[in-house]
């Protein structure tokens, strides 16, 4: 009983850093870092704004890859809480 609790909470553990990695890599832009005053110019020089090199489409595939696995997890969470309490309703 007690172990399948951990790895109730170990799974829920993973979906939340793996939603906090997202959620950072969607809100922070990664910016150059210059460790010398003069590389900055032209480094600046040579940063322009990307073309969007992903469609719609694209990215509701991706969404939809993540939903997946989420709804996974999830599935596998409940069958497992199930299993936890057919257990714990036989003792």
């Amino acid at each position: 009983m007690e172990a399948m609790l951990r790895e109730l909470i170990d799974i829920n553990r993973e979906i939340l850093a793996e939603l906090r990695l997202i959620r950072q890599g969607l809100t922070q832009p990664q910016a150059p870092t210059f460790t010398d005053q003069s590389e900055e110019p032209r480094v600046a020089a040579q940063l322009r704004p990307a073309p969007a090199r992903m469609s719609p489409q694209d990215l509701e595939d991706i969404r939809g890859s993540l939903m997946d696995g989420i709804k996974r997890r999830n599935a596998d969470k409940s069958d497992a809480f199930s299993e936890f309490e057919k257990l714990h309703k036989k003792r």
